[in-house]
């Protein structure tokens, strides 16, 4: 109804969302909400659904470990993108954005994928970094949400 929104916001709601829900204002208000900056208004979505639909069936048996595999790998990379972010050390930055990127794509991670995949560019910006670590830990849960846990 018209004004819903406003008296929502006014009695102190976080945020509005009218439906029918619309999967790019659910994305937009999730990433906002999660801190993931202005990417992720860009991006559809955190995961590639299809892509852990496909690890789900045609990997039933290891899908938690492949989730589990990410979840404890992606830390190492991250540390290894923020120093070398730091110290100007745009070689060392490449490889470990590309090495991220192809762990991020082989679990459908594919808002984590795009920006470090903008850092192996070279469009390398600080916030790209910080809203790279910030994206982990909601991609994290999304993926052990749908693979399982190990």
């Amino acid at each position: 109804m018209a004004g819903d929104r406003e008296r929502c916001l006014q009695a102190g709601m976080d945020d509005y969302l009218a439906k029918p829900l619309r999967p790019d204002e659910l994305d937009r208000v999730l990433g906002r909400r999660l801190g993931l900056g202005p990417h992720a208004e860009a991006s559809a979505a955190l995961v590639d659904e299809a892509r852990l639909r496909t690890l789900r069936v045609d990997y039933a048996e290891i899908a938690g470990q492949l989730a589990s595999l990410f979840t404890d790998g992606t830390p190492a990379l991250l540390d290894e993108i923020e120093t070398a972010h730091a110290d100007g050390d745009d070689d060392a930055l490449r490889r470990a954005a590309h090495k991220l990127k192809g762990s991020c794509q082989n679990v459908g991670a594919t808002f984590m994928a795009t920006l470090a995949g903008s850092i192996e560019l070279g469009q390398t910006a600080d916030d790209t970094v910080d809203e790279l670590r910030g994206a982990f830990a909601p991609t994290s849960e999304a993926l052990h949400a749908v693979l399982g846990k190990a």
